[in-house]
């Protein structure tokens, strides 16, 4: 996601928070001004879902739509080349290669340092020592 794309999500992540803590504020309290600061808390909490939401559950359908990019396709075949169609981890030529996220804070914007050109195999075991350690 472009950091432009981002201020605009947050903006309007902003607004609708706190459109809906003051309606919920109307419906509990009946616009009392007096619990501003409630209003207020109530806005912060909805705000922060709704940024976590985006962040890590729509980044989530977001990963998969760029892998299917031609982006991602130029950046991965470029990595192959860069690696010499070798597995980076263990050597292997003449293999299915894949490129494997050693990030993803430059998602879109991936630097070759940030990619990993493995085997089939190597990106699995890759993959396992992520969930193992977490």
């Amino acid at each position: 996601m472009r950091f432009d794309d981002f201020l605009v999500s947050v903006l309007i992540s902003f607004f609708v928070s706190f459109i809906l803590s003051f309606a919920i504020s109307i419906l509990l309290f009946g616009g009392n001004s007096s619990n501003f600061q409630l209003l207020l808390l109530l806005s912060a909490v909805i705000f922060v879902g709704l940024m976590y939401l985006q962040i890590v559950v729509l980044k989530k359908v977001n990963y998969k739509k760029y892998l299917a990019s031609p982006e991602w396709d130029k950046r991965r075949k470029q990595a192959y080349k860069d690696a010499n169609y070798a597995c980076q981890k263990c050597g292997a030529k003449n293999v299915t290669l894949e490129a494997h996220h050693l990030t993803y804070a430059n998602l879109g914007n991936e630097t070759p340092e940030d990619l990993l050109v493995v085997c089939r195999n190597c990106h699995q075991g890759l993959e396992f020592e992520k969930i193992i350690k977490p």
